[in-house]
């Protein structure tokens, strides 16, 4: 127990102060709490000092500057565009198209270090997050290196050999389940994300736990015990070595041989506890980055989650216990895989237990093939049969929006916690009480409340514009942004709703025609509730709730000249947001006499400095001034003589592309 403690330790050091600051704060005086009345006073010292090491080492930002920018060190990592190298205690990320490097590879790049800097969009993957997480802050450029050194295994080559034996379908699944790379792209990848059993298509601890049970099972009856729990890490091991450096993979083989070891060797000496919390301190001291990636945290809680089951589901009938268990494990994950679309799939559970034991034969085959066994034949055929059959499953998906955030995910948690506790101490009565308790934030997280506030959100789309304005149940929505690549209104848009709890647009307005600003119009009309559609001058003013808009420019010219700018009067501030408004089309707005003092300047035109003249800023004497741009563009915005106008006037500058998406709101009195 106390091993587990001391690991707990260093792992809530690490995110202290990491994220939402308040929550992080509460939770660590709990932990506090507990520690000093569960141990004798030296333990919990201990205990602390741990935690605040560990606090320490996260907030501490490591950076090696080197005068003649030159910069030996080895490749750690290799993805298909690109690879991580780690110089010194630093680690970069270095793009390369159809990277041929190897993890091992010894490099000595001559180059300056960047900040990471990469367009975000509210609700779809943050690669820039990603590879914080990993401890990469910064990046290098391949253009002038030498090689020191080669390593001769060219696993990363080898793979695509390999997979390029495989149809389309097959491909993508395979690259998922072995190499842990999925290519959203692929019809096999995208069907199971759009069902939300992404995590179906990863080697994970439940499929590798199964395999080695069945081959230990399989073997145990004709060989001994000793011999049998030998086998399976025998026989797996080429997947350990293919998939090197997948914590996932190398966690349950690890632990397997610390098992052996202890049974056959040190006579049970350890619980297997101990045995868990040993092997995640060795991970976390190799690199304790990995505390913030999901495969580390999700496969260890869920060994721990097994460990802590072990004893309450022993009064179950043993038919009845894999059940349990993988209820368990799905009630376990059920926060983070509604997180990204902040949708709930009302037959996820059982879908996921149709398609498990299909997904365990498939990655068996996929081992064999992996070990040069012939089976091509099988894994095609086999790729597209679950395509059909995860193709049959959408159009049986039922799916319902769902409100999450931090707080939701906490409470979420301490309910489970407090029910493995009840149901380790046989409290059963006060159990189902619990149960009930966390049946309900869920239910309340699904169905619509009448908020109690009124808000502004200024949503990340990248290179565009789009701004939500809430008061209580009424909402409008200013432009949309848009992206060629990707749908707008799906992929950030109405996952972000979702995740607010907005049901539905009274609505919808675009200041003019530029893609940027109204191209997710249609796709947001026809995937969401939009009750109306405004985008021309004679439709102003109008009125929704308590939301009054004034559009105060009436300049003709070009769409930027022409686009509606709006005053709003709203939470106890003035705001004006002006679009892609020109610095013509704002003189003509201070000719006409209208009074523009505000509170919150909505920059025009993404920063441009054909808008935000210093007449203008002037004029209106913002306290603080938000641009909408995405990071990297190819305009250069925001431009700097625009940031230099504003500071000049002591104005607060706040942009999407640092922050993501700006949301402003007050109680309702």
């Amino acid at each position: 127990m106390k091993a587990l403690v001391a690991t707990l330790s260093f792992v809530l050091g690490l995110y202290f102060l990491r994220n939402n600051i308040a929550l992080s704060i509460i939770i660590s005086l709990i932990y506090v709490i507990f520690i000093f009345f569960r141990f004798n006073k030296k333990c919990a010292m201990f205990f602390l000092l741990v935690f605040i090491g560990g606090a320490i080492l996260g907030n501490l930002k490591i950076e090696y500057n080197n005068k003649e920018n030159v910069y030996q060190g080895m490749v750690v990592e290799v993805k298909q565009s690109y690879f991580i190298f780690q110089s010194h205690f630093e680690k970069y990320y270095v793009y390369q198209e159809n990277c041929d490097k190897e993890i091992g590879d010894c490099l000595i790049l001559h180059s300056s270090p960047n900040e990471l800097k990469f367009t975000t969009y509210e609700s779809r993957f943050d690669f820039g997050a990603y590879l914080k997480d990993k401890g990469v802050n910064r990046s290098l450029t391949l253009k002038d290196y030498e090689t020191k050194f080669l390593n001769p295994i060219r696993l990363h080559k080898g793979k695509q050999k390999f997979l390029d034996q495989l149809n389309e379908n097959a491909k993508g699944l395979v690259n998922a389940i072995i190499f842990n790379e999925k290519d959203y792209s692929n019809q096999a990848i995208a069907q199971f994300d759009d069902l939300n059993l992404i995590y179906l298509l990863s080697t994970s601890g439940i499929y590798l736990h199964l395999l080695f049970a069945i081959t230990t099972y399989t073997f145990g009856l004709f060989a001994s015990k000793k011999v049998a729990e030998a086998v399976p890490i025998l026989l797996f091991s080429p997947l350990a070595f293919y998939s090197f450096p997948r914590i996932s993979i190398l966690r349950i083989f690890l632990i397997s041989i610390l098992k052996y070891i202890n049974t056959h060797f040190l006579k049970k000496r350890f619980s297997y506890l101990t045995l868990l919390s040993i092997l995640a301190l060795f991970f976390l001291i190799i690199d304790f980055h990995l505390a913030y990636q999901e495969t580390f945290y999700l496969g260890f809680s869920l060994s721990l989650l097994g460990v802590f089951l072990r004893t309450g589901i022993r009064v179950l009938p043993s038919r009845k216990r894999k059940i349990y268990l993988s209820m368990s494990a799905y009630l376990f994950f059920f926060p983070l895989s509604v997180l990204k679309e902040a949708e709930l799939h009302l037959f996820s559970f059982p879908f996921q237990l149709m398609l498990t034991p299909f997904m365990m034969f498939y990655l068996l085959t996929s081992m064999l093939f992996l070990l040069r066994i012939p089976l091509v034949g099988v894994i095609n055929p086999y790729s597209n049969f679950l395509v059909g059959i995860s193709k049959s499953l959408l159009k049986l998906d039922i799916t319902l929006p769902f409100r999450v955030n931090d707080w939701f995910i906490f409470a979420y948690y301490v309910l489970i916690v407090l029910i493995l506790y009840l149901l380790e101490s046989q409290r059963i009565r006060h159990m189902r009480n619990v149960i009930l308790a966390l049946v309900s934030i869920v239910i309340i997280n699904v169905f619509p409340i009448i908020p109690i506030h009124n808000s502004i959100h200024f949503i990340n789309v990248g290179q565009g514009d789009s701004i939500l304005i809430r008061n209580r149940n009424k909402t409008v929505l200013i432009d949309t942004g848009g992206n060629t690549s990707f749908d707008m209104a799906e992929e950030s848009l109405i996952p972000y709703f979702n995740k607010i709890g907005v049901r539905h647009i009274n609505l919808l307005i675009t200041t003019h025609d530029d893609f940027d600003h109204s191209g997710a119009v249609s796709s947001l009309k026809e995937n969401f509730k939009v009750y109306n559609y405004l985008n021309k001058r004679e439709d102003f003013p109008c009125q929704i709730g308590d939301i009054y808009l004034e559009n105060i420019n009436y300049y003709n010219g070009d769409e930027n000249d022409s686009c509606l700018v709006f005053l709003l009067d709203f939470m106890k501030k003035k705001w004006l947001l002006t679009g892609d408004a020109s610095v013509e089309s704002e003189q003509a707005i201070l000719n006409s006499g209208v009074d523009v003092d505000c509170d919150i300047l909505k920059v025009g035109h993404h920063g441009s400095n054909t808008s935000t003249s210093e007449a203008f800023i002037r004029a209106t004497s913002p306290s603080e001034a938000i641009i909408s741009c995405g990071a990297k563009n190819r305009y250069g915005h925001p431009h700097k003589e625009v940031i230099e106008r504003l500071e000049k006037h002591n104005v607060k500058i706040r942009r999407t592309d640092l922050e993501g998406t700006i949301s402003y709101s007050s109680i309702l009195t």
